[in-house]
């Protein structure tokens, strides 16, 4: 015969209440019975209390996350879009620039690529100071938005000068490369945008097919050593570099190309500058947006990894010759002045301030591009609107285009006209394919 007592410690207690057999056939005294009875309501309030503050913190940080997102998309603009893209928008700004980015544009963007940064002849990098707080500050609020930040080695007309005796010398060489991991390192960036546009000699192709290659080594090493995700790298390549560049080689070694589809014509260009047609035509004549990118993707077989850039400038041209059919305004040339073909360019924030009244704009069938033509100046200007953007971007989502880029984000209006117009298309949305959808 088992004998209780009356008295039972918490210990003794818990082994009866979780031996269920005992429980079952041995009839417990009053006093037992209360405080296992007590023990198991001590237990179901506690678990009740702490459901109910988990609840309480969960609500919390959910309201707060709410209120961030809404706050950052736009501070709740209703025309700023809040899902994700499954294709890449990115942006290049210029941190010279008087004008900053907004919080209109982040949620518009995946990645974003900063300027300048000055090669020196050395093979070090340099950035100014004021540049220098700009880029902590703006790296930080992106990656509030979650887009990837990176930096370009180009956008400063003498680097294109500087790279070529920096890469030729094995020291300088070896210092840039350093430079190039170190600084996406000390910045806290994603990643690094490789310019070199205007080549000087022949052998400068395979140059800068190994740069890519030595660079994206160290990335990968750095990443590695660190425990940090994968560094992205892309370069910028454009239509003057479609015969030579490495495609190949350099597709092994970035994650995508900036191609770059605009200034087809400008007054600039030392033998066609007297050409006069669209800066950025999607068709129409040799230089245009489809040749361009059916040459990139025909050599890369890879369209997912390409970006089509879109310039939000308009460029002009002076001393234009009137055509002997005045409805013939396509294909004008202009005259020189002073040895020189006189032109310019104008950001499309710009066009309010300016003599050009793009509200009385032709369009341009072939090229799908608008155009204005002033006969009593003698002038003519090529640019991008929201309706040759919207053209292009169909073209992209057609073509299964990768990416688009936009060059430049400070040159937007203060609306983000043209930006909203590149992310509120469909091409976010749609389903990705890698098909190539040109006859090659």
């Amino acid at each position: 015969m088992v004998h209780f007592t009356n008295r039972f410690s918490d210990e003794q207690a818990m082994i009866l209440e979780t031996n269920v057999e005992v429980k079952q056939s041995i009839k417990l005294p009053k006093r037992l019975e209360e405080l296992l009875h007590h023990r198991k309501r001590n237990k179901v309030c506690a678990y009740l209390c702490l459901g109910f503050l988990l609840s309480i913190i969960f609500a919390v940080i959910a309201l707060g996350l709410t209120e961030l997102l809404f706050f950052t998309l736009g501070k709740l603009d209703p025309s700023i879009p809040i899902v994700p893209c499954n294709r890449r928008i990115v942006g290049y700004h210029d941190l010279s620039s008087e004008i900053d980015l907004s919080d209109k544009q982040f949620p518009l963007l995946t990645h974003v690529i900063f300027s300048p940064v000055d090669i020196q002849p050395n093979g070090t990098l340099f950035i100014g100071e004021e540049n220098e707080k700009k880029l902590l500050s703006l790296v930080e609020k992106a990656k509030t938005f979650g887009l990837k930040t990176m930096f370009t080695t180009g956008d400063l007309k003498w680097n294109d000068h500087r790279i070529s005796p920096v890469v030729a010398d094995e020291y300088k060489r070896k210092t840039l490369i350093q430079s190039i991991t170190s600084f996406v390192q000390k910045y806290k960036l994603d990643g690094v945008d490789v310019q070199w546009k205007f080549m000087r000699f022949k052998g400068d192709f395979a140059k800068l097919a190994n740069l890519c290659k030595d660079v994206r080594k160290s990335l990968d090493e750095a990443a590695q050593s660190s425990n940090s995700p994968r560094f992205v790298m892309s370069i910028m390549s454009g239509w003057t570099m479609l015969e030579h560049i490495r495609y190949d080689e350099i597709s092994r070694s970035v994650d995508f190309w900036n191609v770059e589809t605009h200034s087809f014509y400008a007054h600039w260009h030392k033998s066609t500058g007297h050409l006069i047609g669209s800066q950025s035509a999607l068709y129409s004549g040799e230089r245009n947006v489809n040749n361009t990118m059916k040459e990139y993707t025909c050599r890369t077989n890879n369209p997912q990894s390409l970006n089509m850039m879109i310039a939000f400038f308009g460029r002009y041209w002076n001393n234009v010759m009137k055509p002997k059919n005045p409805d013939q305004t396509l294909w004008m040339t202009a005259e020189k002045s002073n040895g020189e073909v006189q032109g310019g360019f104008i950001p499309w924030r710009n066009f309010p301030n300016t003599e050009w009244n793009i509200s009385t704009e032709s369009w341009d069938v072939a090229a799908k591009t608008p155009y204005v033509w002033n006969p009593d100046k003698r002038s003519y200007l090529s640019f991008e609107n929201e309706k040759s953007v919207e053209e292009k971007m169909k073209y992209a989502l057609e073509r299964n285009i990768g990416g688009v880029t936009i060059f430049h984000l400070n040159l937007d209006d203060d609306q983000v006209t043209l930006s909203k117009m590149i992310r509120n298309s469909k091409f976010c949305t749609a389903k990705m394919s890698n098909v190539v959808n040109y006859s090659c």
